[in-house]
């Protein structure tokens, strides 16, 4: 049972108003102009446009007015796009179910001129500091430098799927496998068992948040990485799903969280906060969460389209029996239940949906 308690001294002049926060989505979707529901990545140009890479729709960009649509009629290599890179020199990378290309901003370029990618699935693409592009497919990661696209001749890399690369401040790469755990390559070097050497899991999601910490996703729990600190977070002590798929970091500093089956988590750094469908998010598979250059969280789901984060709101709930001019001095809650202690009225017991009683002390 989760127990809160807080103090608000509210005054009200006419009736008695309850206020509780809650999250704000808005929901970019099929009805809105999506090309289709299944999002696996989103990114955004310089001019301010969302792209979104879907499944069997290509994808879909969006300026805040009007949607226009590039899929395998205008030289995708499919219809289901994977992933997406807005690179440093405003060029977009696309990574789809059958190989790679970029559209300049003119039209789309073949950068695989040998189609050495085209029977792969490209499951990201980022670019490092020093403007190499790398790129994780579902056997073994490439990189893209001065023109030509070769393979990363790693013998654990090359032989995995590489759902994720993260660039870290220092300009380290971290590549995550599907059953090798999370490697590190440092520009010389590569790092093992970083996480659990006895482990046999799925790594899906790698990000770094302002204090440098290193978070780790994967089928078997949430890691956190400092120095030679390592911190593993699951179901046992207050994560929702063991499942990850995406991380990301807001602006607040908390670091939110894409599962398999649990939708959206918020980590402050002491509790998750889950984000269900009563918060706006109307699926449990979230596969992408991406902050724009406004600081907006966007989340990527399956079947749902795309969300928006908005801030926070406040729910508004009425009780037009209390009387007015009502002192609130305290608020106590076990699980959906909420008890209003007031100056001169008692105990109000809120069971939700307006339904109010006295609660007898």
């Amino acid at each position: 049972m989760k127990r809160f308690l807080f103090f608000i001294i509210f005054f009200f002049s006419l009736a008695f108003f309850g206020w509780g926060q809650i999250y704000n989505f808005r929901q970019f979707s099929i009805d809105q102009g999506l090309s289709q529901s299944q999002v696996f990545d989103i990114c955004q140009d310089e001019t301010g446009s969302m792209w979104f890479a879907t499944y069997g729709g290509g994808i879909t960009i969006y300026d805040g007015l009007q949607a226009r649509y590039l899929n395998a009629a205008h030289g995708l290599p499919s219809y289901s796009v994977i992933s997406l890179l807005n690179d440093r020199k405003n060029n977009i990378w696309i990574g789809t179910a059958k190989g790679l290309t970029m559209f300049n901003g003119s039209g789309i370029v073949n950068v695989d001129k040998n189609r050495q990618l085209s029977h792969y699935w490209i499951w990201d693409i980022v670019e490092d500091k020093n403007g190499t592009i790398w790129i994780g497919t579902d056997l073994g990661a490439w990189y893209y430098k001065k023109g030509e696209i070769k393979p990363v001749l790693e013998k654990r890399i090359a032989s995995s799927q590489i759902f994720s690369i993260f660039v870290d401040s220092d300009n380290n790469l971290w590549f995550s496998t599907f059953n090798g755990g999370v490697i590190k390559y440092d520009g010389r070097k590569y790092y093992y068992n970083l996480i659990d050497s006895t482990a046999n899991m799925m790594v899906e999601a790698i990000f770094e948040d302002h204090k440098h910490n290193i978070w780790v996703g994967s089928d078997n729990g949430l890691y956190r990485l400092n120095g030679k600190e390592k911190i593993r977070y699951s179901v046992n002590n207050g994560l929702p799903d063991n499942h990850i798929l995406s991380l990301n970091e807001d602006q607040a500093g908390n670091l939110w969280i894409g599962t398999e089956n649990a939708g959206i988590v918020v980590f402050d750094g002491t509790s998750f906060t889950n984000i269900g469908q009563d918060q706006g998010i109307q699926a449990k598979k979230v596969y992408k969460i991406f902050k724009d250059n406004t600081q907006q969280m966007w989340v990527a789901t399956d079947g749902a389209g795309a969300f928006i984060f908005n801030g926070f709101a406040f729910k508004h709930i009425r009780f037009p029996e209390i009387p007015s001019r009502v002192f609130i001095t305290s608020i106590e809650g076990f699980n959906e239940v909420k008890y209003f202690g007031t100056e001169a009225n008692g105990i109000i017991k809120y069971l939700g949906h307006n339904e109010i009683g006295r609660a007898h002390v």
